[in-house]
């Protein structure tokens, strides 16, 4: 009896044990990858006369109801925020205060919003309906794509101001939506007249541009709403707008006579490679005692590999205490922003030795590469060299051919650790052939030796690309389409209605963004708030195929470079082109 009583206890533990367990999805079964729909709304898409202000939602499947919260947003704005009810597949909304007379509300659920598989939206879902006896149905369509390849921009806030607000943004938005996975986004049911949008990766959702957020500035400072099914003819470029230049925020005695100075965010090696303002004699840095007097000198300073928020620095022999460092130097961040010169205070601990000599680091371009007996080929496009450990005096190369007669080849110290060759002296070398090459940092370092050959242009092959349009001068900027970095490796402009890219190793998968150099300054002007100024006219091209020896690859297309205009909206947003038409 007492066994059958136990058996019992537990099967009803159990039951109510499932009772109370959080419902999951079954398993099994193929995956799921179609998002939540909208059945049905109450008030219903279209409504006219409403008086309620409890709005009733009705999925086709279960929904995450955390995510729900997070997708919705009603404008104009209320005064309060709602209050939600409901899980599985009906939500309820009872917003706050008394809706506004004759007026058009727009309910919005963003791409947050996602099922209880964890499948979100593609794009946002939206309906509108109106409290008057007519609701307002003008519209307008636009695109947002990512300011480095032109991809679509997806899940973006984008805001509608009303123009007069255009300037200061202060007033709050008039209307909200989403970019979807195309990256376009469309206002439905505005109120005809003009409005200044923005897209903004609004990370606290207080609807205002703050620092560190990316945000898109539109083409055209008014953009009509209308009846008319039409989108701008150029994409609106999200981009993170930076204000802040790079400082020292903190410094770290490595010997007693170099210091470790550690930057408030990544500093640009591309921009600062090479970096002529470290030697000595190009900046101004000192150290001071610690009470404020001069008491030692910075000499070389230089970036280490692969960590762009630090740099090196020589100095004369410090004794252990504190001491302050003073000054900056021209070293710019991602942006162009160059260092903001402060005083930072570091401590030399006792018993450190002097910095040991330099050593040869790496070769450049690439150091993985070279082999024993396998030459690594140098491109003409390439900036060949070495690194060294530390400054160096006392750098020195010899080169031979395979036979073992030395050759002449000069080079030259481009920043404190960046020893560049150029081509050999002698024209009379063939290229393509393999030399062996050995460098060294100082008279204490054996160095390292390494195959290379210099390629030849009948090695390399080109790239073209015709366009039409133009207005100012055209630059076009080559990248590597492998990879998620987005270093320039090149940069040409246009002549005679053509950019072309020479002397390209054979193989190479390019990525190239073209732009109106509108400003002359040799970078993409993404656009300025304050006072406003629109994006640079730009275009992204991928080549379809690898570049060929020996051959020049002209893209079949003209890119064409207009004015901003209206397009008619084809087919569907959601299965449109990302990038659209040019």
């Amino acid at each position: 009896m007492k066994q059958r009583m136990r058996q019992f206890s537990f099967v009803c533990l159990l039951v109510v044990l499932a009772g109370c367990a959080v419902p999951i999805p079954p398993t099994g079964g193929p995956p799921d990858s179609t998002p939540p729909s909208l059945s049905s709304s109450i008030p219903a898409d279209g409504e006219t006369g409403v008086t309620t202000n409890t709005l009733e939602f009705e999925f086709d499947e279960p929904i995450d109801s955390r995510s729900f919260r997070t997708a919705f947003s009603i404008t104009p704005d209320l005064p309060g925020a709602p209050e939600f009810a409901g899980s599985g597949r009906t939500v309820k909304v009872r917003l706050p205060g008394e809706l506004r007379e004759a007026t058009t509300y727009i309910v919005t659920l963003g791409v947050a919003l996602r099922d209880v598989r964890g499948v979100a939206l593609a794009a946002p879902l939206s309906f509108a309906f109106a409290t008057g006896s007519d609701i307002d149905t003008a519209s307008m369509t636009g695109r947002i794509v990512q300011i480095d390849d032109g991809a679509a921009a997806r899940g973006v806030d984008v805001f509608a101001f009303s123009s007069a607000d255009s300037t200061s943004l202060e007033a709050g938005p008039l209307y909200r939506t989403q970019t979807g996975s195309d990256g376009r986004f469309t206002f439905s049911n505005l109120a005809e007249s003009t409005y200044f949008v923005v897209g903004l990766r609004d990370s606290n959702r207080n609807r205002r541009i703050d620092t560190g957020e990316s945000v898109a500035l539109p083409p055209i400072a008014e953009l009509a709403a209308d009846t008319l099914a039409r989108e701008l003819s150029r994409p609106w470029i999200l981009f993170r707008p930076d204000v802040d230049p790079p400082r020292i925020d903190r410094v770290r005695a490595m010997a007693s006579d170099q210091l470790e100075l550690r930057f408030s965010e990544p500093l640009a090696l591309s921009l600062n490679n090479p970096f002529p303002g470290g030697f000595a004699s190009k900046h101004d840095l000192s150290i001071a005692d610690s009470a404020g007097g001069i008491g030692a000198s910075v000499g070389d300073v230089w970036f280490t590999e692969s960590r762009p928020r630090i740099l090196m620095a020589k100095t004369d022999e410090l004794a252990p205490g504190r001491w302050i460092l003073r000054g900056g130097l021209a070293v710019t961040d991602s942006s162009g922003l160059q260092m903001d010169a402060s005083d930072v205070s570091f401590e030399v601990p006792d018993n450190l030795s002097s910095s040991p000599s330099p050593l040869f680091f790496s070769w450049v371009p690439d150091s993985v590469q070279t082999m024993p007996l396998t030459p690594r080929t140098v491109w003409r496009i390439e900036h060949f060299g070495w690194r060294t450990s530390a400054p160096s005096e006392n750098a020195a190369i010899s080169i031979e051919d395979t036979s073992g007669i030395f050759l002449d080849m000069t080079f030259e110290q481009l920043d404190p650790t960046l020893f560049q060759t150029s081509r050999l002296a002698s024209d009379s070398h063939p290229t393509d052939v393999p030399l062996r090459i050995h460098a060294r940092a100082s008279l204490a370092d054996s160095g390292t030796t390494a195959l290379f050959a210099f390629a030849s242009t009948r090695s390399a092959g080109a790239l073209g690309v015709t366009i039409r349009g133009a207005e100012a001068s055209v630059l076009g900027e080559l990248f590597s389409s492998r990879g998620q970095q987005h270093e320039r490796i090149m940069a040409a402009r246009m002549t005679d209605g053509q950019i072309l890219f020479d002397d390209l190793p054979p193989s190479f998968n390019a990525r190239i963004r073209i732009f109106e150099d509108l400003d002359a300054n040799g970078a993409l002007s993404p656009g300025s708030l304050h006072p406003f100024s629109p994006a640079e006219q730009v275009q992204w091209v991928v080549f379809p195929e690898p570049v060929r020896a020996r051959w020049e690859t002209v893209l079949p297309d003209t890119l064409l470079f207009s004015p901003v205009n209206f397009v008619p909206v084809k087919g569907s947003l959601a299965t449109s082109d990302p990038l659209g038409s040019p």
